[in-house]
């Protein structure tokens, strides 16, 4: 009898642990058509970018929170995977995820040679380049930007897309890892 309640306590313990363990290790469910929203948006936008960068580039989209209140979506380093906090898919208007997948899909995009450019300069590019996307989002763009966007956007808007190319080319084929700042104030 007590091996029967044993095993049977065994049993049940091993199912609450596992039940237990995943539910740890589970994210809350998304509501699936915020996955499918993010998708079509990337459909769109992502094309547009590339032609832009004139790069071509793989992405997986994903959602699921994020760390910070003011973070609308986030690239990893590895430019692979881009997140998007379904929490906040309320607080906006359509056009504002339109814009937000763009200024995404620009880190994505910074591959070969644009990785040579300075983060604080992959943002002004990002921002502008989103903006360029989706014009009309431009409004909620400049409601915003922050310090160093604005920083990167202003000389990137000064410089132009192709100077920022060139430049970024530029050290590309001098082998360095980043465009030396002295080549941004000349």
């Amino acid at each position: 009898m007590a091996m029967r309640w044993f095993r049977a306590r065994s049993a049940w313990t091993g199912t609450l642990v596992v039940s237990l363990v995943l539910a740890g290790c589970r994210t809350p469910p998304v509501p699936r058509t915020f996955l499918g929203f993010l998708h079509q948006i990337t459909q769109e936008v992502k094309p547009r970018v590339g032609r832009i960068m004139g790069t071509r580039a793989d992405v997986t989209i994903t959602v699921g929170p994020t760390t910070d209140p003011n973070c609308y979506g986030g690239t990893t380093a590895d430019r692979k995977f881009v997140l998007f906090d379904p929490g906040l898919r309320e607080r906006f208007p359509v056009i504002v995820w339109h814009y937000v997948v763009a200024h995404e899909m620009v880190h994505v995009h910074t591959l070969h040679h644009w990785e040579t450019i300075p983060m604080w300069l992959e943002e002004g590019l990002a921002e502008l380049i989103a903006m360029q996307v989706i014009p009309e989002a431009q409004e909620f763009a400049e409601a915003v930007m922050r310090n160093e966007y604005e920083r990167g956007y202003r000389l990137v808007k000064e410089l132009g897309i192709e100077g920022v190319r060139a430049l970024a080319m530029r050290a590309h084929k001098a082998g360095l890892d980043q465009i030396p700042d002295d080549w941004l104030l000349d």
